[in-house]
């Protein structure tokens, strides 16, 4: 009858020195894992186990190698890369995400997006991207909204294939990923072409600097009362559906807008990309409540209480303020709209779900 396995002996050498120079460690007990502490980074090491037996006996040595990577995420790079303390990770204001898209007369659009070379700052580390591109299909007169990214498990930069998304969950959601910003393609009518896109600088994670209302939107400030958009600061606290949210970071930036309006008429102006809070679909992209697309989306707008979205108008770029605000997840609501006796519930900017309906 076998002895059951009671530990395992661990050794293990850097390959190309001496054969006789191994590190013993100490015994792991059967049913542990097997962690290895202290090797050098770059190093390729030889690594051998056996199994020791209740009665004493030992298994033959079994082999492997093992190549630590050169590089490790320390410090805030460690960190999740859409956040470091309450400041989210960002991207250098050259960074630059821009499409070129053309229909022709007949058959199926086209679209090259292109990022920029571009620097992530995450606390007090810079990695450097360079620059990537990516083509799409698509339908004369569509839009499509494409949330980038970049899957980097290391942070160690460099040339990396450009991702695309279909839903800002899905371009955050894995271990390693770093999302870039969301871009709205339009493709342009049948025998045409047309182009869009600008700087994504300062913006990072998530959300980018898509997620806002227009700067000339109202917000209800807690000591100030009724203000615009464009007036919050940072330590400022907004009205929010179940009370108030502290802003911890607030400033103005470009991006593609839509005017989205209830059956009432009231209005809020806002990045195409702002998450707004309905009543059955949770948070849904401003630019995708077009009835048209997705009939009876019901919103609570202050005042008018849940009415459906009865139309969603295009912009073109506007001014905005991306606005964050603190606290858990769930709490990262305020009220924001064109007229401050009616306003809709916008979602923080940097960490907006994106579900849609």
């Amino acid at each position: 009858m076998t002895a059951p396995t009671v530990s395992y002996e661990v050794r293990h050498r850097i390959i190309g020195t001496d054969p006789t120079d191994w590190v013993l460690l100490p015994l792991y007990p059967a049913g542990q894992d097997i962690a290895i502490d202290g090797m050098t980074r770059g190093l390729q090491y030889q690594i051998q186990i056996r199994a020791v037996a209740r009665n004493g006996k030992k298994s033959a040595w079994v082999d492997l190698s093992k190549t630590v990577a050169p590089t490790a995420r320390e410090g805030a790079a460690a960190l999740p890369t859409n956040a470091v303390a309450n400041q989210a990770s960002m991207w250098s204001i050259a960074t630059t995400v821009t499409y070129s898209a053309t229909s022709p007369a007949s058959g199926p659009s086209s679209a090259t997006i292109s990022v920029s070379s571009g620097t992530l700052v995450i606390g007090s580390k810079t990695i450097s991207y360079a620059p990537s591109s990516a083509t799409v299909s698509g339908t004369a007169g569509q839009s499509v909204t494409y949330y980038l990214y970049y899957d980097d498990p290391q942070l160690v930069g460099g040339s990396r294939v450009l991702g695309l998304a279909s839903n800002i969950v899905d371009s955050a959601n894995v271990d390693g990923r770093i999302a870039l910003a969301p871009i709205t393609v339009k493709f342009p009518a049948a025998g045409s072409s047309g182009s869009g896109g600008g700087s994504i600088g300062g913006g990072g994670g998530s959300g980018g600097a898509g997620s806002c209302p227009w700067v000339d939107a109202w917000v209800i400030e807690r000591t100030r009362g009724a203000i615009r958009a464009g007036k919050v600061r940072a330590g400022n606290w907004l009205l929010a559906p179940h009370g108030w949210v502290e802003v911890t970071y607030s400033e103005r930036k470009r991006a593609m807008g839509v005017r989205i309006s209830n059956t009432s008429g009231h209005r809020l102006s806002c990045s195409a990309e702002a998450p707004i809070l309905t009543m059955r679909h949770g948070f849904v992209a401003a630019s995708d409540l077009d009835p048209a697309d997705v009939p009876t989306i019901d919103v609570d707008v202050t005042g008018d209480g849940p009415e459906s979205i009865s139309e969603v108008e295009r912009l073109g770029e506007i001014d905005i303020q991306h606005i964050s605000c603190a606290g858990e997840w769930a709490d990262r609501v305020f009220l924001v709209g064109d007229e401050p006796q009616h306003l809709f519930p916008h979602h923080n900017a940097k960490q907006a779900p994106g579900i849609s309906p």
